[in-house]
């Protein structure tokens, strides 16, 4: 493994906090190291050219059933969000028929969450792009989660726990806390009615996730060959 490592040249993370994890067991690659964010950004724009004048009244989650993404977090979150009357609703994408709605049930709010299966691209997109918010309140660190990066392309802001690569999208637009149920639906009240300009977030996700990712991806190469 010491001689793999010792014959790259130069190794490129897909953001910050990848680059730390692997840093911290490789500490001798510290200077060896590039970030080149994923151009994700485009996806949604060959679905959706323009963006509803307003932002839906309701929360949009996208990791399915899967538990590292936290689903059961944010069910807990819309309960009490619903308890102290904040009218929203919560469409759960990729959650249809699993325990994600069992768990919705047991929890009183089956009635206000929409689940759904997954989505065609299309239809997936210009859900997204009619939020209020997206919200990951995921407990793993993600490296660079595409949902964060669609959502801020498409002038949706975000909730996300502050542990990956999240914070590097939804710090800006939006709000970043530990994925505990009363952070999150006390960030997720406050993004609802706060104002964003939306084509400032678009502008913001193609100069970050967009635009010149080629030459950015080949930037650090370019001294080897020179």
């Amino acid at each position: 493994m010491d001689s793999v490592v010792d014959s790259v040249d130069v190794f490129v993370a897909v953001s910050n906090a990848t680059r730390d994890i692997v840093v911290s067991h490789l500490p001798e690659i510290r200077d060896r190291f590039e970030v080149v964010y994923n151009s994700a950004a485009y996806r949604p724009w060959r679905y959706v050219s323009s963006l509803p004048e307003r932002r839906g009244n309701y929360i949009f989650y996208a990791g399915g059933a899967n538990l590292q993404k936290g689903p059961y977090i944010l069910l807990m979150a819309f309960k009490l969000l619903r308890e102290w009357g904040v009218n929203v609703e919560l469409i759960m994408t990729g959650t249809a028929g699993t325990w994600v709605e069992a768990l919705a049930l047991r929890y009183g709010v089956g009635q206000e969450v929409r689940f759904l299966e997954k989505l065609p691209e299309g239809e997936y997109f210009r859900l997204m792009a009619g939020a209020g918010a997206t919200v990951l309140p995921s407990v793993w660190p993600e490296p660079l989660p595409t949902v964060a990066v669609e959502s801020v392309s498409l002038g949706v802001p975000g909730v996300g726990s502050g542990l990956g690569g999240i914070p590097e999208v939804m710090d800006r637009y939006g709000a970043v806390v530990p994925p505990l149920p009363e952070e999150v639906a006390e960030a997720v009240a406050k993004v609802l009615v706060t104002r964003y300009d939306r084509e400032e977030m678009r502008r913001y996700a193609f100069e970050m996730f967009g635009g010149g990712i080629v030459e950015k991806f080949l930037s650090p190469l370019q001294s080897l060959v020179e």
